[in-house]
């Protein structure tokens, strides 16, 4: 019903803390920003980190999307820690990451270990750090990590090893 609401509910960006999945079948979708018309604006949700923005460390966590969202890192600031803006490690897959802004990064803006069946779309992924202590990639991504998909996305300013690295 119309009691108690107010048209501002709902308008402006939702902005979130570092999220950490440890159960699978979310969808994590601020449905507007990203993409060839918006790039780097206009996203419904906001997520600040000075370590992982989204992260999942247990054991087969899979069928998770995350669209519409921009994720923001502590940036070029010479520290040693590691600041990687999206973190899967230890058996993930069918994870789909669509619409994102991904900027300044400590480290990475994907490291991926285990990952299987998942895709990036239709990302840009500006600016990170790589240092002698932490070098970096835009997408890192070994140790069993196969048959994903990267595609229409556009990198900025990427330093490091390479922009995508794969074993």
């Amino acid at each position: 019903t119309d009691v108690g609401w107010q048209d501002a509910y709902g308008d402006g960006q939702a902005e979130f803390g570092p999220l950490t999945f440890v159960r699978s079948f979310y969808v994590l979708d601020g449905q507007v920003g990203g993409g060839p018309s918006r790039w780097t604006s206009g996203f419904g949700f906001y997520i600040f980190t000075h370590g992982k923005g989204i992260q999942s460390t247990i054991a087969d966590v899979s069928r998770v999307t995350i669209r519409h969202v921009e994720i923001e890192g502590h940036g070029d600031d010479g520290a040693s820690a590691s600041n990687d803006l999206v973190y899967l490690t230890n058996a993930h897959s069918h994870w789909v990451f669509s619409h994102l802004y991904l900027h300044d990064a400590g480290r990475t803006h994907f490291l991926w270990r285990s990952t299987t069946d998942s895709i990036i779309e239709y990302s840009y992924m500006a600016r990170n750090e790589s240092t002698p202590e932490q070098h970096a990639e835009a997408i890192s991504a070994f140790g069993g990590t196969d048959r994903n998909t990267v595609r229409f996305n556009v990198w900025e300013d990427c330093e490091g090893t390479g922009v995508i690295m794969v074993a």
